[in-house]
Protein backbone atom coordinates (compact mmCIF):
# COMPACT_ATOMS: atom_id res chain seq x y z
CA UNK A 1 0.00 0.00 0.00
CA UNK A 2 3.01 2.41 0.86
CA UNK A 3 4.41 1.96 -2.70
CA UNK A 4 1.20 2.70 -4.84
CA UNK A 5 0.76 5.59 -2.25
CA UNK A 6 4.40 6.74 -2.98
CA UNK A 7 3.67 6.41 -7.09
CA UNK A 8 0.37 7.87 -6.81
CA UNK A 9 1.97 10.96 -5.05
CA UNK A 10 5.02 11.35 -7.39
CA UNK A 11 2.34 11.30 -10.29
CA UNK A 12 0.41 13.99 -8.70
CA UNK A 13 3.55 16.60 -7.99
CA UNK A 14 3.50 16.23 -11.91
CA UNK A 15 2.24 19.42 -13.74
CA UNK A 16 -1.43 18.13 -15.47
CA UNK A 17 -4.51 16.30 -15.47
CA UNK A 18 -4.86 13.28 -13.35
CA UNK A 19 -7.63 11.51 -11.49
CA UNK A 20 -8.28 8.89 -8.66
CA UNK A 21 -10.94 6.19 -8.09
CA UNK A 22 -11.79 3.25 -6.08
CA UNK A 23 -13.57 -0.03 -7.43
CA UNK A 24 -14.95 -3.47 -6.01
CA UNK A 25 -15.28 -6.48 -8.84
CA UNK A 26 -14.85 -10.71 -8.70
CA UNK A 27 -12.22 -12.30 -10.24
CA UNK A 28 -12.63 -16.05 -11.81
CA UNK A 29 -9.53 -18.12 -11.64
CA UNK A 30 -8.73 -20.74 -14.32
CA UNK A 31 -6.16 -23.34 -14.04
CA UNK A 32 -5.42 -23.33 -10.37
CA UNK A 33 -6.06 -24.89 -6.93
CA UNK A 34 -7.22 -20.83 -5.75
CA UNK A 35 -11.07 -20.27 -6.05
CA UNK A 36 -12.65 -17.24 -7.24
CA UNK A 37 -12.94 -14.33 -5.49
CA UNK A 38 -13.82 -10.74 -4.42
CA UNK A 39 -11.37 -7.83 -3.94
CA UNK A 40 -11.15 -3.94 -3.63
CA UNK A 41 -9.35 -1.81 -5.98
CA UNK A 42 -7.62 1.77 -5.87
CA UNK A 43 -6.09 3.52 -8.17
CA UNK A 44 -4.73 6.90 -9.16
CA UNK A 45 -4.03 8.39 -13.33
CA UNK A 46 -2.31 10.79 -14.99
CA UNK A 47 -3.38 12.37 -18.25
CA UNK A 48 -1.21 12.20 -20.98
CA UNK A 49 -1.13 13.53 -24.91
CA UNK A 50 -3.79 11.40 -27.26
CA UNK A 51 -6.41 10.27 -25.00
CA UNK A 52 -4.13 7.94 -23.22
CA UNK A 53 -3.74 8.06 -19.29
CA UNK A 54 -0.78 6.19 -17.26
CA UNK A 55 -2.58 4.23 -14.17
CA UNK A 56 -1.00 2.74 -11.04
CA UNK A 57 -3.43 0.36 -9.43
CA UNK A 58 -3.51 -1.46 -6.15
CA UNK A 59 -5.90 -4.07 -5.37
CA UNK A 60 -6.05 -6.82 -2.36
CA UNK A 61 -8.62 -9.69 -2.12
CA UNK A 62 -10.69 -11.51 0.12
CA UNK A 63 -9.32 -14.31 2.37
CA UNK A 64 -9.19 -17.40 -0.19
CA UNK A 65 -7.86 -20.56 0.55
CA UNK A 66 -6.59 -18.95 3.89
CA UNK A 67 -5.16 -16.78 1.14
CA UNK A 68 -4.85 -12.69 0.26
CA UNK A 69 -3.59 -11.95 -2.87
CA UNK A 70 -2.26 -8.40 -3.28
CA UNK A 71 -1.21 -7.00 -6.46
CA UNK A 72 0.24 -3.78 -7.95
CA UNK A 73 -0.28 -2.68 -11.53
CA UNK A 74 0.89 -0.22 -14.01
CA UNK A 75 -1.32 0.01 -16.89
CA UNK A 76 -1.51 2.38 -19.92
CA UNK A 77 -5.40 3.22 -20.79
CA UNK A 78 -6.14 4.51 -24.42
CA UNK A 79 -9.87 6.16 -24.90
CA UNK A 80 -11.39 6.48 -27.85
CA UNK A 81 -13.23 9.94 -26.68
CA UNK A 82 -12.48 11.25 -23.46
CA UNK A 83 -15.44 14.22 -24.11
CA UNK A 84 -18.46 11.27 -24.11
CA UNK A 85 -20.88 10.46 -21.90
CA UNK A 86 -20.03 7.52 -22.34
CA UNK A 87 -16.43 7.13 -22.93
CA UNK A 88 -14.62 3.03 -24.10
CA UNK A 89 -11.07 2.34 -23.17
CA UNK A 90 -8.80 -0.54 -23.40
CA UNK A 91 -5.64 -0.84 -21.64
CA UNK A 92 -2.85 -3.47 -21.03
CA UNK A 93 0.19 -3.39 -18.62
CA UNK A 94 1.90 -5.42 -15.93
CA UNK A 95 2.73 -5.41 -12.10
CA UNK A 96 3.50 -8.00 -9.27
CA UNK A 97 1.48 -10.32 -7.31
CA UNK A 98 2.13 -11.08 -3.76
CA UNK A 99 0.28 -14.01 -1.85
CA UNK A 100 0.72 -14.62 2.18
CA UNK A 101 1.06 -18.54 1.36
CA UNK A 102 2.46 -21.23 -0.43
CA UNK A 103 1.51 -19.87 -3.25
CA UNK A 104 4.19 -17.99 -5.78
CA UNK A 105 4.74 -14.52 -5.65
CA UNK A 106 5.19 -13.54 -8.98
CA UNK A 107 5.26 -11.21 -12.31
CA UNK A 108 1.44 -10.79 -13.88
CA UNK A 109 0.03 -9.01 -17.08
CA UNK A 110 -2.84 -7.54 -17.04
CA UNK A 111 -5.13 -6.27 -20.50
CA UNK A 112 -9.17 -5.56 -20.84
CA UNK A 113 -11.80 -2.60 -21.79
CA UNK A 114 -14.17 -0.53 -20.06
CA UNK A 115 -15.93 2.72 -19.75
CA UNK A 116 -16.64 5.49 -17.96
CA UNK A 117 -19.64 7.45 -17.27
CA UNK A 118 -20.48 11.16 -16.77
CA UNK A 119 -21.99 11.49 -13.87
CA UNK A 120 -21.39 15.33 -12.21
CA UNK A 121 -19.05 16.95 -13.50
CA UNK A 122 -15.72 15.84 -12.74
CA UNK A 123 -16.84 12.30 -10.77
CA UNK A 124 -17.32 9.30 -13.21
CA UNK A 125 -18.54 5.47 -12.61
CA UNK A 126 -16.43 3.25 -14.45
CA UNK A 127 -16.82 -0.39 -15.41
CA UNK A 128 -14.33 -2.89 -16.87
CA UNK A 129 -13.49 -6.31 -18.08
CA UNK A 130 -10.16 -7.81 -17.90
CA UNK A 131 -8.28 -10.96 -17.40
CA UNK A 132 -4.81 -10.98 -15.38
CA UNK A 133 -2.36 -13.68 -16.58
CA UNK A 134 -0.23 -14.91 -13.13
CA UNK A 135 2.96 -16.62 -15.39
CA UNK A 136 4.88 -18.01 -12.18
CA UNK A 137 1.69 -20.08 -11.26
CA UNK A 138 0.42 -20.20 -14.98
CA UNK A 139 -3.29 -19.52 -14.37
CA UNK A 140 -5.56 -16.96 -15.86
CA UNK A 141 -7.76 -14.73 -13.53
CA UNK A 142 -10.91 -13.11 -15.18
CA UNK A 143 -13.03 -10.11 -13.60
CA UNK A 144 -14.88 -7.37 -13.37
CA UNK A 145 -14.63 -4.23 -11.66
CA UNK A 146 -16.83 -1.44 -10.89
CA UNK A 147 -16.26 1.93 -8.94
CA UNK A 148 -15.88 5.55 -9.01
CA UNK A 149 -13.24 7.79 -10.31
CA UNK A 150 -12.37 11.86 -9.52
CA UNK A 151 -10.91 13.84 -12.16
CA UNK A 152 -8.54 16.85 -11.01
CA UNK A 153 -7.68 19.91 -13.55
CA UNK A 154 -4.44 21.59 -13.73
CA UNK A 155 -6.16 24.45 -12.02
CA UNK A 156 -7.15 21.81 -9.11
CA UNK A 157 -3.75 21.32 -8.41
CA UNK A 158 -2.35 24.92 -8.23
CA UNK A 159 -5.37 25.62 -5.92
CA UNK A 160 -4.06 22.91 -3.48
CA UNK A 161 -1.01 25.02 -3.04
CA UNK A 162 -0.05 27.34 -0.16
CA UNK A 163 1.11 29.79 -2.21
CA UNK A 164 2.34 32.45 0.95
CA UNK A 165 2.92 29.66 3.33
CA UNK A 166 0.49 30.54 6.12
CA UNK A 167 -1.00 27.04 6.78
CA UNK A 168 -4.09 27.46 4.47
CA UNK A 169 -4.40 26.26 0.40
CA UNK A 170 -4.97 28.85 -1.71
CA UNK A 171 -8.38 27.40 -2.89
CA UNK A 172 -9.74 28.60 1.14
CA UNK A 173 -7.53 31.37 1.36
CA UNK A 174 -9.63 34.57 1.19
CA UNK A 175 -6.52 36.49 2.13
CA UNK A 176 -3.48 35.58 -0.45
CA UNK A 177 -0.33 36.62 -0.21
CA UNK A 178 0.16 36.99 3.24
CA UNK A 179 3.34 37.92 5.18
CA UNK A 180 5.45 35.11 6.53
CA UNK A 181 5.33 34.29 9.61
CA UNK A 182 2.10 35.98 10.74
CA UNK A 183 -0.50 33.91 12.83
CA UNK A 184 -3.78 33.29 10.13
CA UNK A 185 -7.65 32.31 11.22
CA UNK A 186 -8.80 29.18 9.21
CA UNK A 187 -9.48 31.00 6.33
CA UNK A 188 -5.92 32.33 5.94
CA UNK A 189 -6.35 35.89 7.28
CA UNK A 190 -4.00 38.14 9.69
CA UNK A 191 -5.46 37.76 13.02
CA UNK A 192 -7.31 40.55 15.05
CA UNK A 193 -8.07 40.10 17.88
CA UNK A 194 -9.28 43.30 18.72
CA UNK A 195 -11.56 43.89 15.85
CA UNK A 196 -10.26 46.77 15.18
CA UNK A 197 -9.94 45.96 11.27
CA UNK A 198 -6.46 46.16 11.78
CA UNK A 199 -4.12 43.08 11.91
CA UNK A 200 -2.57 41.83 14.98
CA UNK A 201 1.24 42.55 13.08
CA UNK A 202 0.42 45.86 11.84
CA UNK A 203 -1.47 46.96 14.98
CA UNK A 204 0.26 49.48 17.57
CA UNK A 205 -2.64 49.49 19.58
CA UNK A 206 -4.07 45.98 20.41
CA UNK A 207 -6.60 45.34 22.69
CA UNK A 208 -8.35 48.62 21.30
CA UNK A 209 -11.87 48.46 22.71
CA UNK A 210 -14.89 48.14 20.67
CA UNK A 211 -16.85 51.33 19.40
CA UNK A 212 -13.59 53.06 18.41
CA UNK A 213 -12.85 54.01 14.84
CA UNK A 214 -9.01 53.83 14.38
CA UNK A 215 -6.15 55.13 12.02
CA UNK A 216 -4.33 52.24 9.87
CA UNK A 217 -2.11 52.03 13.21
CA UNK A 218 -4.61 50.39 14.96
CA UNK A 219 -4.73 53.39 17.18
CA UNK A 220 -7.85 54.73 18.43
CA UNK A 221 -9.15 58.34 16.67
CA UNK A 222 -12.85 58.83 17.81
CA UNK A 223 -15.37 56.91 19.76
CA UNK A 224 -18.86 56.95 19.25
CA UNK A 225 -20.89 57.02 22.57
CA UNK A 226 -23.89 55.70 20.79
CA UNK A 227 -25.86 57.68 23.43
CA UNK A 228 -29.63 58.34 22.10
CA UNK A 229 -31.11 61.14 23.83
CA UNK A 230 -35.07 62.55 24.43
CA UNK A 231 -36.03 64.83 22.37
CA UNK A 232 -35.07 68.55 23.13
CA UNK A 233 -32.85 67.02 26.08
CA UNK A 234 -29.05 66.86 27.26
CA UNK A 235 -29.54 64.43 30.09
CA UNK A 236 -27.69 61.06 30.15
CA UNK A 237 -29.61 58.56 31.18
CA UNK A 238 -28.33 55.59 33.57
CA UNK A 239 -28.82 52.70 30.45
CA UNK A 240 -25.25 54.46 29.54
CA UNK A 241 -23.21 54.53 32.75
CA UNK A 242 -21.71 51.24 31.61
CA UNK A 243 -20.65 52.30 28.41
CA UNK A 244 -19.15 55.62 29.80
CA UNK A 245 -17.44 53.69 32.33
CA UNK A 246 -15.72 51.45 29.83
CA UNK A 247 -14.46 54.27 28.10
CA UNK A 248 -13.37 56.24 31.39
CA UNK A 249 -11.25 53.17 31.98
CA UNK A 250 -9.97 53.13 28.60
CA UNK A 251 -8.45 56.67 29.45
CA UNK A 252 -6.94 55.90 32.83
CA UNK A 253 -5.22 53.00 31.16
CA UNK A 254 -3.90 55.31 28.12
CA UNK A 255 -3.41 58.80 29.91
CA UNK A 256 -1.40 59.74 26.85
CA UNK A 257 -4.93 60.47 25.79
CA UNK A 258 -6.38 63.79 25.65
CA UNK A 259 -10.38 63.93 24.39
CA UNK A 260 -12.51 66.40 22.87
CA UNK A 261 -16.21 65.70 22.82
CA UNK A 262 -18.25 67.02 19.87
CA UNK A 263 -21.98 67.31 19.71
CA UNK A 264 -23.94 66.69 16.88
CA UNK A 265 -27.61 67.56 15.87
CA UNK A 266 -29.53 66.74 12.72
CA UNK A 267 -31.50 69.73 10.58
CA UNK A 268 -34.57 69.18 12.46
CA UNK A 269 -35.74 72.76 14.59
CA UNK A 270 -33.82 76.44 14.17
CA UNK A 271 -30.45 76.18 13.30
CA UNK A 272 -29.07 78.47 16.68
CA UNK A 273 -31.09 75.91 18.89
CA UNK A 274 -29.38 72.79 17.96
CA UNK A 275 -26.43 74.51 17.97
CA UNK A 276 -26.85 75.24 22.26
CA UNK A 277 -28.45 71.65 22.17
CA UNK A 278 -25.78 70.03 20.68
CA UNK A 279 -23.03 71.61 23.30
CA UNK A 280 -25.65 70.98 26.38
CA UNK A 281 -25.18 67.28 25.12
CA UNK A 282 -21.56 67.42 24.88
CA UNK A 283 -20.97 69.07 28.14
CA UNK A 284 -22.82 66.22 29.63
CA UNK A 285 -20.81 63.63 28.33
CA UNK A 286 -17.82 65.50 29.70
CA UNK A 287 -19.33 65.90 33.17
CA UNK A 288 -19.98 62.89 33.44
CA UNK A 289 -16.30 61.73 32.70
CA UNK A 290 -15.00 64.06 35.32
CA UNK A 291 -17.69 61.90 37.93
CA UNK A 292 -15.82 59.05 36.38
CA UNK A 293 -12.13 60.22 37.35
CA UNK A 294 -11.24 61.81 34.34
CA UNK A 295 -9.33 65.04 34.86
CA UNK A 296 -10.19 68.21 33.45
CA UNK A 297 -7.35 68.84 32.00
CA UNK A 298 -7.60 65.79 29.50
CA UNK A 299 -11.19 67.30 28.83
CA UNK A 300 -12.78 69.17 26.43
CA UNK A 301 -15.99 69.36 24.60
CA UNK A 302 -17.80 71.35 21.96
CA UNK A 303 -20.97 71.92 20.04
CA UNK A 304 -21.38 71.59 16.18
CA UNK A 305 -25.19 71.81 15.78
CA UNK A 306 -26.29 70.34 12.51
CA UNK A 307 -22.77 70.94 10.74
CA UNK A 308 -21.05 67.69 9.58
CA UNK A 309 -23.68 65.47 9.03
CA UNK A 310 -22.20 61.52 8.65
CA UNK A 311 -26.10 60.79 6.91
CA UNK A 312 -28.66 62.07 4.93
CA UNK A 313 -31.45 64.50 7.29
CA UNK A 314 -34.07 63.21 4.59
CA UNK A 315 -34.53 59.85 6.06
CA UNK A 316 -35.47 58.87 9.88
CA UNK A 317 -32.58 56.68 10.37
CA UNK A 318 -30.41 59.23 8.67
CA UNK A 319 -31.43 61.96 11.24
CA UNK A 320 -30.97 59.23 14.24
CA UNK A 321 -27.10 58.77 12.70
CA UNK A 322 -26.78 62.72 12.55
CA UNK A 323 -27.79 63.20 16.49
CA UNK A 324 -24.60 62.10 17.87
CA UNK A 325 -22.31 62.76 20.54
CA UNK A 326 -18.22 61.67 20.19
CA UNK A 327 -15.21 61.47 21.11
CA UNK A 328 -11.59 62.36 19.10
CA UNK A 329 -8.56 61.45 20.82
CA UNK A 330 -5.25 63.01 20.21
CA UNK A 331 -2.03 62.96 22.17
Amino acid sequence: MKNFLSLAVVGLLFAGDYNIGVGFGRHNVSNSPINNYNFFNVRAGKYLPKNHILRTELERSEKVNNEHITRALLNVEHYFNTNLFIAPYVFVGAGYQWVSGKYKNEVVADLGAGFNIRLYKNLDAFLELRGVRDFGNNDNHYGVIFGLSYNFKEKDLKNLKDSDNDGVIDLLDKCPNTPENIAVDKKGCALDDDKDGVPNYLDKCPNTPNGFNVNQEGCPITFNFDIKFDTAKAEVKPEYEKKLREFANFLKENPKYKVRIEGYTDNVGNEEDNLKLSEKRAKAIYEELIKLGISEDKLSYKGYGEANPIASNDTKEGRAKNRRVIAVLYY
